[in-house]
């Protein structure tokens, strides 16, 4: 429903209780700001948190496939109740096995029934932009699981099959 004809209604209703001005403006204001706050916290509550990767399985689009879990890719995504971030470390062999971050991204999502897509605002690395982001997300026994693709401005799209625990 469009914003003015809200409004509208709430006004003809209230012209046809018989109740004082200050009353109908108290009415309206705590109506306005209820419908903020639902506008506001839209967003699934229930992944809001810090999620660690338990396991991943990475599908490129020539066919290869890979997988990690949490000894070999530390990994943590935390939500909000619009933004996301997402930072993972590896172990690096040629400097004596030292974790590094080797990639870092967040941006706002968008969370509608079970279809989750990211929005990237900043990233460590090339074509963050041009990336679309599109996963199905269940929880299942207090994990998340997406499953889901991510293509690039280059055409490929990667298949992502991912689990996450809570962490806090």
């Amino acid at each position: 429903m469009f914003p003015v004809l809200k409004n509208t209604i709430k006004i003809i209703i209230l012209e046809k209780l018989n109740i004082s001005m200050k009353s109908k403006i108290t009415v309206l204001t705590l109506v306005s700001v209820a419908m903020f706050c639902l506008n506001t916290f839209a967003q699934d509550k229930s992944i809001v948190g810090t999620w660690k990767l338990v396991s991943q399985k990475v599908t490129n689009s020539d066919g290869g496939v890979t997988t990690a879990d949490s000894a070999a890719l530390n990994s943590v995504k935390i939500y909000t109740p619009t933004m996301f971030v997402n930072i993972s470390e590896r172990k690096i062999p040629e400097l004596d096995n030292q974790k590094l971050v080797v990639s870092c991204a967040g941006g706002h999502y968008s969370l509608k029934g079970n279809v989750y897509e990211e929005f990237t605002e900043f990233a460590s690395y090339k074509g963050y932009k041009e990336m679309k982001v599109k996963f199905t997300l269940t929880l299942e026994k207090g994990k998340i699981h997406t499953v889901g693709s991510l293509s690039g401005a280059d055409g490929n799209v990667t298949i992502y099959d991912e689990w996450f625990i809570k962490v806090d």
